[in-house]
């Protein structure tokens, strides 16, 4: 099987209810932006109620599973706020 390098982008837009839970979600991202693989690239930036998740990455197949990894994050930090507050 062929495994094709062909690079590929996406941009995820988040507007949460408050900038408080768009922050701390964002610090939740922020340790899996760390150490990331090679050739994968994860920024996450923050401004008022929008959180907003940059990934680029060699192949579809990597996409995907990135993709998959940073939604689960953003699941369970907004799962966790809402049992905190």
């Amino acid at each position: 099987m062929c495994r094709l390098t062909t690079p590929v982008e996406s941009r995820i837009e988040i507007n949460f209810s408050s900038s408080e839970t768009a922050k701390a979600v964002l610090q939740a991202l922020s340790p899996d932006n760390k150490d990331v693989p090679n050739g994968i690239d994860i920024r996450t930036m923050g401004e008022h109620q929008k959180l907003t998740v940059l990934v680029k990455t060699n192949n579809v197949g990597s996409m995907v599973a990135t993709l998959e990894d940073v939604f689960q994050c953003i699941q369970a930090a907004e799962t966790t706020l809402k049992e905190v507050i």
